[in-house]
Order: C-alpha cells, then sequence, then structure tokens
C-alpha cells in the first residue's frame, strides 16, 4: 500500500471520528432534554390534578350539606298533608297551616346556606321561599325567578324531567328582582312509593363556585363543569378560547394538550366532569425554561468539541499554533481540564438534593390525605372503637389527651387565620373542611365557656361549639351540635353560640333534633348499631349528666313514643305497638329507656328483613330479565340503568351489591351458559351461535369463550359432545 493511500485512510478515519465526537454531544444533549421535558410535564400534571381533586372535594361537600336538608324534608308529614292540598281562598283555615309549613321548610332549607333556594311541588303547584308562599309554576317564573336563556314551559319540563339531582346550565337568572349569574341545582322530593312530587331548587352563584375553584383557577386557569351526557355546565376564570372534546374524556382522570392550551380533567363519582385549561406557555413555562438551558449546554458542548479540534490541530500547525500563542499572551487566558468534570459533579449532587426534595413533598402530601382522610371519618361518625381511633389519630401525628375535648366550627376570612386560631389554648388539630371554614378540636379543663370567651375576643366571623366529651368516638355528635350552633349564630346574627346554651335556653331534656333523624334513619335503614348508639347517648345526657326525673322524663318518653309512631305510620311495619304499650309505667329514667329500646329494635329488624327480602326480588328481577333479553347486542350498563331508572354509576354498584356479581360478569356468565347448550346441538354453526347469545360477529365471541373456558368452541364441542 503507497504512503499516499495510508495517509488519505488515516485523515479519512479521523475526520469521520472528529464529526462523532462532535455528534454525539449533541444527541446526548437532546435526549436529555426530551427526559426533562416528560418529567416536567408529568410533575406538573401530577401536582394540577392533586389541587383539582381538592376543589372538586370541596364542591361535592358542598353538595352533600344541600342533599342532606332535602332529606330531612322528605320524611316531614306536613309535607305529605301540603301535597293533598288545592289553592286555599282568602281567610280558609288551610292558610295557616301553609305559611306554618313555610316557615318550617325555611328553618330546614335557609339554615347555614344562602336563601336561595325554593321548594316546588308538581301537582298543586305551590312555590315556597325564603319570603313566601307563590301559586302557580308560570306565575312563579314570570314574577320570581326568570332565566334569559330559558322559557317558562322549558324551565318546568326541566325541573321535572330527571329522577335524580341534576343542574341547570350557568346562566343570568333575574331572582328576586335582582340579576345573578347562578347554577341551578335541581333535587328531586320523593313520597310515598318512590314517586317524584316535587323539586328543590338551589341557585349556586359564580361567587361561590369561584371560591370552591380558588386553588386551579390561579396562574390564568378556566375551570369548566359538564354533566354526566356533556353537556356544559358552567366555565369559570379566564376564557382562553378552549373547545374540548368531552366525549374523547372516557377515562376517570387524565389530560388533553394541543398547540396552545393543556386541560386536564377527572370525573366525580357522580359523573360529573371537571377539567381545567391553562395555557401551554404558562402550565410548562418551567419545562421550556429547562429546554433553553439545555439547548444552550448542547451548543456549549460542541463550541468545546470544535475548540478540542482546534487545539489539535494547533499541535501540528506552527502557523496556527503562533497564532493562538499570540491571543493567549493578549488575552492571558487558560484552560482548566478539570472545569467539565467539576461541573458534572456539582449537577449529579444538584439532581439528588433536587430529588430528596421531591420525594419530601411527596410523602408530607400522603401523610396529609391521610389525616383529612382519618378526620374525616371521624367527624361522620365511621369510627366508633376508641382505640381504633387513638390508633388512627397517633399514626397520622394527632395526638388526644385524656381528659375532656369538642369540636369548634369557625366561619371566617382566610387572612391571618392561623394567627387568630393560636389565641385558643388547647388546640389538637385544625380541618379546613371547606374554604372559610375550620373544625377544631379543642382540649381544655376549664371547659367550653374559655373557648367561647377566647373566640368572642378575636371578633372575627362565626362560630359554633359543641359539647365537651370525654371519649373520642363522640366527637361526631360535638360536630354536629357545632354545626347546629353555627347555623343558629348565623340565624341570630351572634359571633359564636355553645350548645350546651342552647340546651339550656331551649329544654332541660335532651333530645335535639339532628338526634331524632339519627334514630330515624337508624330505623328506616335497618341500622341496629346506630339504635344503639343513639340510646346509649340518650343516656349519657339525660341520665348521667341531667339525671332526669319525674315530669320531665314522661316528657321525653312522650317524645320517643311520637317518633316511633311516626316511623311506624309511615313504613306500615307489621309489629305495631299501642301508645298505651309505648307509655307503660316506669321506675326512672334509664328504666324508661330500657323499655323503649326493645320497640326500636323490633322495627330495625323488621325493616332488615323487609330489605332482604326486597334485594331478593330485586335480584331475582335483574337476572330474569338478563336471561330474556341476553340476546340483544346492545345490553350494557347503560341501557338496563335507563330501564331501571337510575345513573349507570350508581346501578352499577347496585347490580353489584344486590347480585353479589359484577353486572358484565353476569352477563357473559348467562351468555356462555347459552352457548354451551347450543354447541351440543349438532347441526350449530359458531357464527349463528355468537348472534343467539348477543354478540356482534363470531370472533368476539370465539374470544370470550375462550377466556372462560380456556379452550375454543370448536375445542369444547369435540371434548363434549
Amino acid at each position: 500500500m503507497s504512503r499516499r493511500y495510508r495517509i488519505r485512510s488515516v485523515f479519512t478515519l479521523f475526520l469521520v471520528s472528529y464529526i462523532m465526537v462532535l455528534i454525539v454531544p449533541a444527541c446526548l444533549a437532546g435526549y436529555l432534554y426530551h427526559q426533562a421535558m416528560t418529567m416536567s410535564r408529568e410533575k406538573y400534571i401530577e401536582s394540577e390534578q392533586g389541587r383539582l381533586s381538592r376543589s372538586i372535594a370541596y364542591f361535592e361537600r358542598y353538595l352533600e350539606q344541600l342533599d342532606s336538608t332535602v332529606l330531612k324534608l322528605s320524611y316531614d308529614r306536613d309535607l305529605q298533608q301540603i301535597l293533598q292540598m288545592e289553592k286555599p281562598e282568602p281567610g280558609d283555615t288551610e292558610v295557616i297551616r301553609v305559611v306554618r309549613f313555610n316557615e318550617r321548610v325555611r328553618d330546614l332549607l335557609s339554615a347555614g346556606q344562602d336563601s336561595s333556594y325554593a321548594l316546588i311541588l308538581k301537582d298543586n303547584e305551590f312555590v315556597f321561599t325564603n319570603t313566601s308562599v307563590i301559586y302557580g309554576l308560570s306565575f312563579f317564573y314570570e314574577e320570581s325567578r326568570n332565566y334569559e336563556n330559558m322559557t317558562a314551559s322549558k324551565w318546568i319540563q326541566e325541573s321535572f324531567s330527571s329522577s335524580s339531582r341534576d343542574f341547570l346550565p350557568m346562566q343570568p337568572i333575574l331572582w328576586m328582582n335582582e340579576s345573578v349569574n347562578a347554577l341551578t341545582y335541581n333535587h328531586p322530593v320523593y313520597g310515598y312509593e318512590r314517586k317524584i312530587v316535587g323539586t328543590v331548587q338551589y341557585l349556586v352563584t359564580e361567587e361561590q363556585l369561584v371560591s370552591l375553584f380558588r386553588e386551579p383557577l390561579e396562574d390564568q386557569g378556566q375551570v369548566c363543569l359538564y354533566s354526566q351526557d356533556g353537556q356544559l355546565l358552567a366555565t369559570l376564570g379566564q376564557d382562553i378560547g378552549t373547545d374540548h372534546a368531552v366525549d374523547g374524556m372516557e377515562t376517570d382522570r387524565g389530560y388533553v394538550e394541543t398547540d396552545d392550551t393543556v386541560t386536564l380533567y377527572q370525573r366525580s363519582e357522580e359523573g360529573l366532569l371537571f377539567t381545567l385549561s391553562r395555557p401551554d406557555n404558562v402550565a410548562f413555562a418551567d419545562a421550556y425554561a429547562l429546554g433553553k438551558t439545555g439547548w444552550i449546554s448542547a451548543a456549549l458542548c460542541v463550541i468545546l468539541e470544535l475548540g478540542l479540534g482546534i487545539f489539535f490541530a494547533w499541535r501540528y500547525s506552527r502557523p496556527l499554533q503562533n497564532i493562538l500563542m499570540n491571543l493567549r499572551q493578549m488575552f492571558g487566558t487558560g484552560e482548566d481540564r478539570r472545569q467539565n468534570e467539576y461541573r458534572q459533579l456539582t449537577s449529579g449532587v444538584q439532581r439528588l438534593i433536587q430529588s430528596n426534595y421531591h420525594m419530601q413533598d411527596a410523602l408530607r402530601n400522603q401523610k396529609e390525605r391521610e389525616r383529612r382522610s382519618v378526620i374525616d371519618q371521624l367527624l361522620k361518625g365511621q369510627m366508633t372503637d376508641e382505640q381504633e381511633i387513638r390508633e388512627a389519630l397517633d399514626r397520622v401525628g394527632v395526638m388526644p389527651g385524656q381528659g375532656k375535648r369538642g369540636i369548634l366550627v369557625w366561619e371566617m376570612q382566610e387572612e391571618a387565620v392561623m394567627e387568630k386560631i393560636q389565641k385558643i389554648d388547647g388546640i389538637c388539630w385544625v380541618y379546613d373542611e371547606l374554604p372559610g371554614r375550620y373544625v377544631l378540636m379543642v382540649e381544655t379543663e376549664q371547659g367550653m365557656e374559655e373557648v367561647k370567651q377566647r373566640v368572642e375576643e378575636t371578633n372575627i366571623g362565626t362560630a359554633g361549639i359543641g359539647r365537651d366529651y370525654d371519649r373520642l368516638p363522640d366527637l361526631a355528635l360535638s360536630y354536629q351540635q357545632a354545626m347546629y350552633s353555627l347555623r343558629q349564630a348565623q340565624v341570630q346574627g351572634q359571633c359564636v353560640l355553645r350548645y350546651a346554651d342552647l340546651s339550656s335556653r331551649n329544654q332541660e331534656i335532651y333530645y335535639p333534633e339532628e338526634l331524632k333523624n339519627k334514630l330515624i334513619q337508624g330505623v328506616c335503614h335497618g341500622g341496629v348499631k346506630i339504635v344503639e348508639e343513639v340510646f346509649y347517648t340518650l343516656y349519657k345526657e339525660n341520665v348521667e349528666k341531667r339525671f332526669l326525673a319525674g315530669g320531665l322524663c314522661r316528657i321525653l318518653q312522650a317524645n320517643l313514643a311520637e317518633t316511633y309512631l311516626r316511623v311506624q305510620q309511615e313504613w306500615r311495619f307489621n309489629r305495631q305497638s299501642t301508645p298505651e304499650q309505648l307509655m307503660e309505667p316506669f321506675e326512672s329514667a334509664m328504666d324508661m329507656l330500657q323499655k323503649m329500646r326493645p320497640h326500636f329494635l323490633e322495627l330495625c329488624g323488621e325493616m332488615g328483613q323487609m330489605q332482604q327480602h326486597q334485594k331478593s326480588e330485586d335480584a331475582k328481577r335483574l337476572i330474569e330479565y338478563l336471561e330474556n333479553h341476553f340476546q340483544d347486542t346492545q345490553m350494557g350498563v347503560g341501557m338496563m340503568a335507563e330501564i331501571f331508572g337510575f345513573s349507570e354509576s350508581y346501578f352499577s354498584g347496585f347490580f353489584r351489591e344486590t347480585t353479589g356479581e359484577s353486572f358484565s360478569g353476569c352477563l357473559e356468565r348467562i351468555r356462555m351458559d347459552h352457548a354451551k347448550q347450543y354447541l351440543r346441538q349438532k347441526d350449530a354453526e359458531v357464527e349463528d351461535i355468537a348472534h343467539r347469545c348477543g354478540y356482534t360477529n363470531a370472533a368476539s365471541f370465539r374470544r370470550a369463550f375462550k377466556r372462560v373456558h380456556g379452550v375454543s368452541p370448536s375445542v369444547w364441542k369435540k371434548e363434549n359432545p
């Protein structure tokens, strides 16, 4: 080989190597940039999904409070009498009954809530509001509530079109001569035999929704609320020109990214869809900044490699060497070859520190979610064992003492919240239940009177204080008392009220309305444990604390007898005790409670049997319907839910609870049982069997059959002639 050829080969190899040295850092920088963008997107989506989840939880808690007031109204005996009335003439005695019922409706529906409600009865066209009673639906629409984008007939149709709670889209509404932009929450009211007799409509104003979704609306955020069928109900925040394809959002949560916006979405348990949209340049500002840094780093790498090439040439080129030496002498520059190694080491340490920060943030968020879950279960009365509650609170970092403790519910503005709360001594934990509402568990040796004085000294917001108890499970009752006191404080225009003060002013016996409703709910749902808890509370409050005796004990017995007869009359139980049996003589308050308790437990047992029988009948009816219609290729959860008058989400849980198996599993089992019968027939073809069993084609039938039986239909037919 000639020397000239060898020089060319060496030069070519050197040129290729040098080009590779230039390309590899650029490719590596591009890959790191892509990974950084991906991680930044994932971090943004996770954090924003968390903020959207919290706001959705606030919204659902707000709806649950509205639902609880309507539920109390459904069991009201006076409502059934009003439904039988026609429009009374002036001076008629029935007018007094209507006015009294309107006052009762006002106490149930407006206490602790905005007064923008209306109870609308369907048949006799009575409308009850916070100010008056109006007769005639069209007259009420024209004079008191006028929708900008809806006629009177359309409004009446929409108000009674659904058997479950739903919404009317947000729009300008003329309510009591004032224009408000509000979302209408429509909750049906049921009478006997699950028949819709009316509806309660709440107006949820745009300001209330913005308060609930304050976190996701920050930084140019836009929140949209859609119904189950994809109808846009409300749009909050800045208008950034988004047009969502709601039909494509089939999963419970996820995100959609377009050229200029990023949209996250979540579905609630009721099927409502919430979307959070934000401009792309705002959502991924950190990612774009990081990407710019990455490309600058890649350019620096290329420049460094070019510098190394020039250095290599300098070693073998005297003219170039002289030029660089002159430049070096002119500017006095020098290269530190270890500089890049130091940068890599520093960058690696910084990444480790940043990763540790992220892990700590995730652990703190998980701890906070667990803490909120434990406190929420405790306040709702879902935890009844003392030791279990202590272990759960200890696990989330809340250490209750051994003394008396009670619940304080405080509504105030969010400015300097912790500064005001810290003035209360003995606080174990603070729970932000809703924006502007804080639930505090307070331990004090001096009693809740001292806590009341501390709250009054702040002169901020409105507060309600429940009784203090020794047992942790009783905090659920203290929370209910605090909420009741808060509503009374708002009605009376006071800063703070104690439940103990309300009890001493109103009655000497302890049998509040919330405990009465809890007893009714326990009997109507067959909840023996709930009835036992109610009677234990009656014993603690009336026997151990008040030492109830004489005529007051007789009054408590009469109140319990009235509750028993009311439940017995509404549900028509077979076991019926007469008033004489209920009002039998007793020796003490404890003896009276022991004699009244078996009557309610008997009703619980019968209600449990009725529910079990109803569950058996429902399961039989569902299975029978599937047996008769399994050939229908359109058979699915949506079709069954529409036939039986339920929503899809509720029907899925109802079917599983009633039959003990999922809807898809039950339908597939029935189809497979019939398929095996058809396969045993000699002239049966797989294509024909597939259509007879409700499958659209033979391929889907074969896949389903093999998934269930492990073999194809033809193999099974050979093995089972």
